[in-house]
């Protein structure tokens, strides 16, 4: 990350992570909520944000009848999934959101406390035990064997619930038999030499490889790894789960083992940023020594052989500072993406607790993406634009042509949605369309503008894949990554990150564990509020106990310039171990050695 220059005050803000998923999730929660807006032809269209949907899986699951499972559109507009519950990758990612600020989503209302439902117990329809697979996936009645991180990557969101509901046993249930079903899998591509390259996927109803002729996605060995370690965390004190809680750790080595030997990225998609936290807890805890550094870096640039140029955004758009997001480098110029964004602070954050030593590089990450992330909402680009309208075939057609971002259905910042509903990526400059006759009818011809940028847009309106906008929902519902991590401090660009808040691996009752990166050139005093006012402060980083100004609760923490803190909130009294800089008290098992 060393080429990742810091916002400077001028183009720094300070967005509210937190309220924007509160209100993001009480807006798709509510059956009362609609897309409204004419297409094309000037039809009117009207959709649903969200509803709920018959489950044939949570019937079968729960032995029950009349199940159904709540449903949000993968872009507002997609009619074509109004009947549908949506893809896993959404679905299950808002629940988990919601989950991380917070809300309990056994019982929650949107409609003031009239009705209470549970959408976790929802989540279910997404296991697919109807057809045999055994394992959540992107959607009901799916298969195996056609992408690795459509696959995995529901079943890593689904398994990370877990932390959350202990008393909905059937999350456990699912968690560790469907890491039984991924286990196979890499006892499949060669048990201790297992080898994810040259294949996109594997077919468990056929126990083989998948490769669909066009593209590889290794990196499913750290979506698989995320997973199995995940099972042996929830199964490694249960004494009757002893002998399969080992496999799983083993089967999740294997999984690191062949990244680590790896020279060049395996990054495809978001599974890569899994590999990250898995190598830091493990050296931590099991006393590997993968090399997080590689996986890190795996992160930033992608090898060609895989997915050129997916990585990190390092440049300014047009003026603008957009370093920090993630997406595409090179596609039109660079194109970044929401989830993707989000996504990264669910592998670097735990990470930065468990290896202190990226714990700078991390910091200044969060302020950057964090900073550029709200160029995602409509509220932060202009809106200037024109209704165009392409006559083809004495036809018109009409569209908004914006000049900074593709839609005007909200219509300004004024609109409270502005602020909680994003694009599915953003662009390095405006990716506009005419509509032109072609193949016997009527196409979008794409048109590039690099006097506009940047660009917020997406896939489904732009490149016409079936939506009437590119707001991209399967993108916002991973917001609570930054939601549950990011606070405001006193002092401007010092962020509090929780380094809790995306660690589902934690051990119940961990610490309080706060990272404070300091971007300034003199040292600052940060405001802090300890839990009880005897506890005591450590340094993470420089492994010392903090000298606090003030007394009390409210308190104050001297960050260093150019330096970051990580702050660990201790008890009083308490045997208190530290060897090799691991942090052990009664038995929590809080950070480890750089």
């Amino acid at each position: 990350m060393k080429d990742l220059a810091l916002p400077a005050a001028a183009h720094y803000a300070y967005k509210d992570w937190r309220q924007t998923t509160v209100d993001y999730i009480n807006y798709v929660l509510n059956a009362n909520n609609t897309f409204e807006g004419a297409d094309a032809r000037g039809n009117l269209v009207t959709s649903p944000i969200g509803r709920f949907t018959p489950s044939r899986d949570m019937d079968i699951y729960f032995r029950d009848a009349g199940s159904t499972a709540w449903g949000i559109p993968s872009y507002i507009g997609r009619v074509s999934e109004d009947a549908s519950a949506g893809e896993g990758i959404n679905v299950i990612a808002a629940i988990l959101s919601a989950s991380m600020v917070g809300l309990d989503m056994t019982r929650y209302s949107v409609d003031g406390g009239v009705t209470h439902r549970n959408y976790v117990r929802g989540l279910v329809h997404y296991y697919n035990v109807g057809n045999g697979e055994k394992v959540v996936l992107n959607g009901a009645g799916q298969r195996t064997g056609q992408t690795f991180w459509y696959e995995i990557l529901p079943n890593c969101l689904f398994n990370s619930i877990c932390a959350y509901y202990p008393e909905e046993a059937y999350l456990k249930d699912i968690a560790v038999t469907s890491a039984r079903q991924w286990m196979r899998v890499v006892d499949a591509l060669g048990g201790p030499r297992a080898d994810f390259g040259g294949i996109t996927s594997f077919s468990l109803a056929r126990g083989e490889k998948a490769y669909n002729g066009k593209w590889v996605e290794p990196d499913g060995a750290a979506g698989i790894a995320y997973l199995l370690y995940g099972a042996y965390h929830i199964t490694k004190d249960d004494p009757e789960l002893k002998t399969l809680s080992g496999q799983f750790l083993e089967r999740a080595m294997w999984c690191m083992n062949y990244l680590d030997a790896r020279d060049d990225s395996p990054f495809y998609e978001v599974l890569t940023f899994l590999a990250v936290p898995v190598a830091a807890r493990m050296n931590a805890e099991s006393g590997t020594r993968y090399d997080i550094a590689k996986m890190i870096n795996f992160t930033l640039r992608s090898h060609a052989s895989v997915r050129g140029g997916w990585g990190m955004i390092t440049d300014n758009w047009g003026g603008t500072y957009t370093g920090g997001l993630m997406g595409s480098t090179t596609d039109n110029g660079g194109y970044a993406f929401a989830m993707n964004t989000f996504d990264a602070a669910w592998g670097y954050l735990p990470a930065a607790k468990y290896a202190t030593r990226y714990a700078y590089d991390i910091g200044r990450w969060m302020l950057a993406a964090s900073n550029s992330a709200r160029l995602f909402y409509p509220e932060s680009l202009p809106f200037t634009g024109t209704t165009r309208t392409d006559t083809v075939g004495g036809v018109d057609y009409r569209h908004w042509d914006g000049d900074f971002q593709s839609g005007n259905w909200i219509p300004g910042a004024a609109d409270s949605r502005a602020s909680f509903i994003p694009y599915e990526g953003l662009r390095a400059y405006k990716r506009g369309f005419n509509y032109v006759a072609g193949g016997g009818g009527v196409t979008k011809q794409n048109v590039n503008d690099t006097a506009k940028a940047p660009y917020a847009s997406g896939d489904a309106f732009t490149y016409d894949w079936g939506g009437l906008t590119d707001y991209g929902l399967y993108g916002a519902s991973h917001v609570g990554m930054f939601g549950a991590a990011i606070r405001k401090t006193n002092v401007e660009r010092i962020l509090q990150v929780d380094l809790n808040a995306a660690d589902f691996f934690k051990a119940p009752g961990a610490f309080p564990t706060y990272l404070y990166f300091n971007p300034h050139h003199s040292a600052q005093t940060v405001r802090y509020a300890k839990a009880a006012a005897e506890n005591r402060l450590y340094n993470a980083v420089t492994k010392d106990f903090i000298a606090v100004g003030g007394a009390g609760a409210n308190i104050t923490v001297n960050v260093p310039a150019d330096d970051v803190v990580i702050v660990v909130e201790l008890p009083a009294t308490g045997a208190v171990t530290l060897s090799g800089g691991s942090y052990l008290c009664n038995g929590i098992f809080v950070t480890s050695a750089p």
